[in-house]
């Protein structure tokens, strides 16, 4: 089905619900993402922090001062990083803005911070200082006064920023990963959850679909609470257009009765008139009369048609339509007809009297025109679509005159019986059906191929094979002529 304009420039509400969803995830997790983030950095911060200060109690509790007046610690802190050069973990103890222990990490080289005032009830400072090889380091430090000699000494402990650089690299790599999963996973669910909830939507399409194909007259089943009165709307729509159609198709029958007496006056009026003489008048009398005549059989062949397929609520089986026109035909012009369907030929989507229309007039021409030989057949085309053909033994269209043929009430030959409007309402017919009439040369009798394509409803006729009809019964031969002739 080709696409609107419009269609082509809306998205569709699945994906403006999908995109909407999609960017609230994502900024959700963006946040969640930078939030998590701050709250490991000060986690692992507070962490180091923490062995630091173990540190700095423990030098705090071992240093002293020797015989000699020389500051010495009596128990070095354990940890084997202290001991390899430039590891990263340091500690050194200052005097008077000068270093007097270090940590052999630190090798020749020295924490550098401010020396300032500090206070002295053993508090823990947080600090950044200078390291070995321009590093940064995060350090803590604490003043202590040894009682035996009231010298005010300032311990430092502290880790390079490079090691909680890389453990804060590799957890936002892992976080990074794990929200693009988080992402990934519940936008699936998301479009499982739009997927689920326009459902109802699909079911709609499913049901307006039948109507067209002629399953079902209004929508049917059961309605989420926010489809009910959508639903409701579009039954109460469908009923009031199947009130429409009813009342344009009784006017039109109306319409025709009404016209069939004053159209008997005119045309016994022209007789009378030829009867005294007056010829002249008398022929243009009975043209006009014709052509009024002429007009209302097609304008009325064309309402039935478009009130009959505009809801395609109903599907008619071709097959028996055939062999009552086929039987009425034979009757009327001694003509052998043929009949070929295929095993599972496709239902009409429209009424019976639509279909019945169109093929009567193919065959009311084919049979006036043939030699006395017509072959009908039937069944599906590529598409699915019911296709059905005419062939006679007559002389044929030729190609030049294909279009004058199909033209509403053009005569290619005036000696034939007839208004010349069969094949234009069969054409006319076809094409408001939502289907197409082709002509051309036949390939199997010579003279003309009628072609019509017919949209199809999902119902099969019965198997049939190729059958010769050869008797009818004058009623039925009537009642299917009714609305041809």
């Amino acid at each position: 089905m080709t696409k609107t304009p419009a269609q082509n420039r809306n998205p569709s509400l699945r994906v403006r619900l999908l995109v909407g969803a999609a960017l609230w995830v994502s900024m959700a997790l963006a946040i969640a993402g930078f939030g998590l983030q701050a709250l490991f950095e000060n986690f692992v911060q507070g962490q180091m922090v923490s062995r630091l200060s173990v540190i700095l109690d423990h030098i705090a509790a071992n240093i002293d001062i020797d015989t000699d007046g020389q500051v010495t610690l009596l128990s070095r802190p354990a940890n084997p990083l202290f001991q390899r050069p430039l590891s990263g973990l340091y500690w050194q103890v200052e005097y008077g803005n000068k270093v007097i222990l270090r940590s052999r990490s630190l090798w020749d080289e020295q924490m550098d911070l401010p020396y300032s005032a500090s206070p002295l009830d053993g508090s823990i400072q947080v600090e950044y200082a200078g390291g070995p090889g321009q590093s940064k380091i995060l350090a803590v430090t604490r003043f202590i006064t040894l009682p035996e000699t009231h010298r005010l000494f300032r311990i430092v402990a502290g880790t390079d920023e490079r090691s909680l650089e890389r453990l804060f690299t590799r957890f936002c790599r892992i976080i990074t990963i794990a929200l693009g999963l988080l992402a990934i996973g519940i936008t699936a669910a998301v479009w499982g959850q739009i997927t689920f909830g326009l459902a109802p939507f699909r079911h709609l399409r499913q049901s307006l679909a039948d109507i067209r194909s002629g399953k079902n007259n209004t929508l049917e089943g059961r309605w989420p609470i926010e489809v009910v009165p959508l639903v409701e709307d579009l039954n109460a729509l469908l009923l009031h257009h199947d009130k429409m159609v009813r009342n344009a198709r009784t006017h039109a029958g109306n319409l025709a009765h009404a016209l069939k007496t004053p159209l008997a006056v005119i045309m016994n009026e022209s007789d009378r008139l030829g009867k005294q003489g007056q010829h002249q008048a008398a022929r243009l009398l009975k043209q006009q009369t014709e052509a009024m005549q002429r007009h209302i059989e097609h304008h009325l062949a064309r309402a039935r048609a478009q009130t009959s397929t505009k809801t395609r609520s109903l599907r008619t089986a071709p097959e028996p339509s055939i062999e009552r026109l086929c039987r009425t035909m034979r009757h009327l012009h001694k003509t052998d007809i043929k009949v070929n369907l295929d095993e599972h030929c496709p239902s009409f989507c429209g009424n019976q009297e639509t279909l019945e229309e169109i093929i009567g007039n193919l065959l009311d021409n084919a049979c006036k025109w043939s030699r006395g030989q017509v072959i009908v057949q039937a069944g599906s085309n590529v598409d699915g679509e019911l296709s059905i053909s005419v062939d006679d033994d007559g002389p044929g269209i030729p190609d030049s005159h294909i279009d004058a043929a199909l033209h509403r009430g053009h005569r290619l030959d005036e000696s034939k019986p007839g208004s010349g409007l069969g094949l234009s309402i069969a054409d006319d017919l076809a094409r408001t059906a939502g289907g197409s009439l082709h002509l051309g040369r036949s390939t199997i009798l010579g003279g003309l191929m009628a072609h019509v394509i017919l949209p199809a409803s999902t119902a099969t006729c019965p198997q049939q094979t190729e059958r010769a009809y050869s008797a009818v019964e004058p009623a039925e031969a009537a009642s299917s002529l009714s609305r041809i002739k």
